[in-house]
C-alpha cells in the first residue's frame, strides 16, 4: 500500500478546503493517524460513563458519594479525574451547588440535621493551606456552626464546607481539646494550581459531629 493510499483511511472531525483561502483547521498534523477512544466506567468496567452506569444509579446517595470519592472522579460532571474548578459541569439545579444532580441528597426535617453523626477525620498541625498565584476577586466561603464530640468532651467550632474535597480536617489542637487520638498517617493535598503539599505528622481519628442551628 502506497503512503497516499494509507493516509486515504482516516475519520476526519472536520471538513475543508485546501484551495479556498478561508478555510482552516484547528490541527493539522504532518502524519495523520487514526484514535479510537472508548469510555471505560471506572465501577464497572464496562463502555459508558458513570452517570449512566446502572450500578452506580443503584446506590443510594451516600453510596454515590463514597464512590465518587474513591474513584476520584469529578463531582460536578461525574466524567473526569480533573480539578473542580476548571470543570464545565452544570450544578445540582435544585440548590446550584457544585456537585451532580444524582448526588444530590433531599433535606431532611429539622430534627434531622440536629442528630449527630460520626466521621473519620485527619487531624493536621496546619490550620490554613495557601495557594499562589490566584486572580484577585471576591468569595463568599460556606462557614457553618458545628459541636465537635471526641472521648472526653465536646467543643463547639466553626467548620469551612469545601464540597470539593475529599477529606475532613481538624487542627491538632482542636483534637487535643477533645481527646481524640488516632494512627498517623501521610496526608496529601493538591491544590487548585496543581501544587501538593505532604504532611507526614497527621493522624486519623473518629469523631461525633453535630450541626448547630439557632
Amino acid at each position: 500500500m502506497h503512503r497516499n493510499d494509507a493516509n486515504k483511511n482516516v475519520i476526519n472531525t472536520m471538513k475543508y478546503d485546501d484551495n479556498n483561502s478561508n478555510s482552516h483547521t484547528a490541527f493539522q498534523p504532518s502524519n495523520r493517524s487514526i484514535i479510537n477512544v472508548r469510555i471505560i466506567c471506572l465501577l464497572c468496567n464496562n463502555e459508558h460513563g458513570l452517570p449512566n452506569c446502572g450500578e452506580f444509579v443503584k446506590l443510594n446517595i451516600s453510596e454515590r458519594w463514597d464512590a465518587t470519592k474513591r474513584l476520584h472522579m469529578c463531582f460536578p460532571c461525574l466524567r473526569g479525574r480533573h480539578v473542580q474548578a476548571t470543570c464545565r459541569g452544570k450544578p445540582c439545579k435544585i440548590y446550584q451547588s457544585g456537585h451532580h444532580r444524582l448526588l444530590h441528597q433531599e433535606r431532611t426535617t429539622r430534627e434531622g440535621h440536629e442528630g449527630s453523626a460520626q466521621t473519620t477525620a485527619v487531624v493536621t498541625e496546619h490550620t490554613a493551606i495557601s495557594v499562589n498565584n490566584v486572580n484577585t476577586m471576591r468569595a463568599y466561603l460556606k462557614i457553618v456552626p458545628l459541636e465537635l464530640y471526641g472521648p472526653e468532651k465536646s467543643m463547639k467550632v466553626h467548620a469551612l464546607l469545601d464540597e470539593g474535597s475529599t477529606v475532613t480536617l481538624i487542627d491538632e489542637q482542636v483534637a487535643n481539646r477533645i481527646g481524640a487520638k488516632g494512627r498517623r498517617k501521610t496526608l496529601r493535598v493538591s491544590s487548585v494550581g496543581g501544587n501538593e503539599i505532604t504532611d507526614k505528622r497527621s493522624r486519623v481519628i473518629r469523631v461525633k459531629i453535630k450541626g448547630l442551628f439557632s
